[in-house]
């Protein structure tokens, strides 16, 4: 017989039914749709809606806690103590010829209800991301005095860049950064005038030169105040990793403010890093739904992140109340000096937040991220081992390739550069293979395959974001989760 498509849709409409189940509750029950529901919930074992709204308002404003790894909520049902008292008053109840009257369905599913949600406080969540903290910061387990100097207790170290770098940014950055985009305008490479008079052909310009747009995020939702998406979006802007090497050729004083950075990193932790993307902010107290950010990790997304440096680009006026940021469990805040290029550098993996601006004063901040570089480890103990044997340590590739006078010179270079790679992954297979350990400040080969792992994984991310690594105009979309990149905190 034909079935009414309109009738079924009806009865999927007041009961979650697939439209085969719908179909044969038709068949079985008529034009009936209440018979129709009655029909499928049977079948499913489940509740009359009219037994089961008791037991769903019962439920209604219960809180879940959510863990901070994984997106779920935890459970679990009344005390066993509470489950043998009722149990013994129960058996006091028994009629004297030991029948017991068996609870109705509705009663035991609504008792089967009673389920006591493990809500984590505020004060809770503060103290696990504060142990979390300490125990990764050797700042926070002692006193200071104020302001991040590398022996307060603030958990952010105190640094600077140039001002005069940091000037050069904020006013290129003003200038050029409208409404939620950073139109860069590429760098044109115009040919000599030859001996005859006449002009060279323009040499093409390399992919760093090209123009390109930089744009911010609008979907984090870790904000001070409640998310105001449209503000957000041209408050932020994010230099991805496929776009560092504009920003470096076309941004006044980024590649500056980068590779000093880069060496204070490195001589202050005493690792070999790399820069993986950036993040430019406006802030101020009107921002504070859009770019001050509520307490969180800059390793939500990227783990591999190993260190933040927020560089402050704008000076503050006289008088004005200083910029600060907080970690989590620190004694103090961490305030910024006042001068143009203040920065602070922590580890990314501390719980952070923004401390709401106390200024009306607009302030331009560009924070850096950076995640330790293994393959630049190995090149500098190569090199300081060739030192100390008396040979000259070899130059980066780039310049080995450069230096090539031919295409012939230029490929002996490059199988040079192959082979030193397969001595350096025999060696490493040796060592493997020997039972030997690796020397305690050389991690064994294979520990580094999970990071590999998920940095290709990130490039990957990076290069579908971008539908190429470079452009000549390119959207960068935001890549959080609900969140996709965690925006700094200060």
């Amino acid at each position: 017989m034909p079935i009414d498509r309109q009738l079924v849709g009806r009865v999927r409409a007041a009961v979650p039914a697939s439209v085969a189940d719908a179909a044969r509750a038709v068949l079985a029950c008529g034009a009936d749709v209440d018979a129709c529901v009655s029909w499928i919930r049977s079948r499913r074992d489940l509740l009359p809606s009219d037994e089961a709204t008791p037991v769903v308002a019962s439920a209604e404003g219960l809180a879940l806690h959510l863990s901070d790894a994984r997106r779920s909520g935890r459970r679990r049902r009344a005390h066993a103590e509470e489950e043998e008292e009722e149990g013994e008053e129960g058996e006091g109840d028994e009629e004297e010829d030991g029948a017991r009257t068996p609870p109705s369905r509705s009663e035991s599913s609504a008792a089967g209800s009673e389920v006591e949600v493990e809500v984590e406080g505020a004060a809770e969540v503060e103290a696990r991301q504060a142990a979390h903290n300490r125990a990764l910061e050797p700042l926070l387990g002692g006193g200071g005095g104020g302001g991040g100097g590398p022996g307060e207790s603030s958990g952010v170290v105190g640094l600077s860049v140039s001002a005069e770098t940091a000037s050069a940014c904020a006013r290129f950055l003003q200038a050029h950064w409208r409404d939620g985009r950073l139109e860069l305008p590429g760098v044109p490479r115009g040919g000599a005038t030859n001996p005859v008079g006449g002009a060279t052909p323009r040499a093409p310009a390399d992919a760093a030169s090209q123009p390109a747009r930089v744009t911010g995020y609008a979907h984090y939702d870790r904000t001070v105040s409640e998310l105001d998406a449209e503000q957000q979006r041209r408050n932020t802007l994010l230099m991805s990793n496929a776009l560092l090497p504009a920003c470096r050729r076309q941004v006044p004083g980024f590649a500056a403010m980068e590779q000093s950075l880069l060496d204070w990193v490195q001589a202050h932790y005493r690792t070999t890093v790399e820069l993986w993307y950036a993040h430019a902010l406006r802030q101020s107290a009107a921002t504070l739904r859009s770019s001050v950010f509520a307490v969180h990790q800059d390793t939500e997304d990227f783990s591999f992140i190993e260190y933040t440096v927020l560089v402050k680009l704008t000076p503050d006026a006289p008088g004005e109340p200083p910029s600060a940021m907080r970690v989590v469990g620190a004694a103090h805040p961490f305030l910024y000096d006042a001068v143009a290029g203040a920065a602070g550098c922590f580890r990314a993996d501390l719980f952070h937040a923004s401390v709401a601006p106390a200024s009306a004063e607009e302030h331009l901040k560009l924070a850096f991220f950076f995640r330790k570089s293994t393959q630049a480890e190995r090149r500098a103990k190569r090199a300081l081992a060739e030192t100390a044997e008396g040979r000259a340590p070899p130059e980066p590739r780039a310049q080995r390739r450069k230096a090539a006078p031919c295409k012939e010179e230029a490929e002996e270079a490059e199988e040079a550069e192959e082979a030193e790679e397969a001595e350096e992954g025999a060696v490493g297979a040796a060592v493997q293979g020997s039972g030997a350990s690796a020397a305690p400040d050389e991690p064994a080969p294979e520990m580094d395959a999970p990071v590999a792992m998920e940095e290709e994984a990130a490039e990957a991310a990076e290069a579908e974001a971008t539908g190429t690594a470079f452009l000549p105009i390119s959207r960068t979309k935001p890549f959080r989760k609900r969140s996709q990149t965690p925006p700094s905190a200060a």
